[in-house]
């Protein structure tokens, strides 16, 4: 018995290797290393670093503010397209879905947001067959709507341009 506990000896201390515990901003191979050391933290680009969820303060891991929830400031949102405004809030060209997301353009499908209309971009609302439509008074581009009112003003101007120039061309 002895004997058969000897030959399993270097087997056994083998398993229990020791793995070198990497800080944030080291060198690491695997996750493991880095969340040895700091939980939160991964390896990436071979250099241990916290989650995509987390920001590095005094070589710790610490939890960004979740969408939607107070801020003060100081702790980064969750999601680089958002900004703290007394609670994390997706900024204007984004709309809150489980991150924030790039608004939808006109006569696309709207988003699962709500309200759903808070998917749409500017001047734009979501209609009963879940498409983004531009509201009245507003005309639509691939990616916009844009007030109508400018776009008159600019062909009145036009007009009135052309007017003036075919009068001037008369009196010669």
């Amino acid at each position: 018995m002895c004997t058969k506990v000897l030959l399993l000896l270097p087997f056994i201390l083998c398993s229990f290797a020791v793995v070198a515990a990497v800080p944030l901003g080291g060198a690491c191979t695997n996750t493991f290393n880095c969340t040895s050391t700091t939980s939160d933290s991964e390896c990436k680009s071979l250099t241990c670093q916290c989650m995509g969820t987390h920001y590095q303060q005094n070589n710790m891991c610490f939890s960004k503010i979740a969408i939607g929830s107070p801020c003060n400031g100081t702790t980064p949102c969750n999601d680089e397209n958002a900004s703290c405004m007394n609670t994390c809030t997706c900024n204007n060209a984004f709309y809150p879905d489980t991150t924030c997301k790039d608004r939808i353009h006109p006569n696309m499908t709207c988003g699962n947001s709500t309200p759903k209309n808070a998917s749409c971009v500017a001047n734009a609302y979501c209609d009963s067959t879940n498409i983004c439509v531009c509201g009245i008074g507003y005309t639509t581009t691939t990616t916009s709507c844009n007030s109508a009112v400018t776009i008159a003003v600019v062909e009145m101007s036009t007009m009135i341009l052309c007017f003036v120039l075919a009068y001037f061309e008369v009196l010669k």
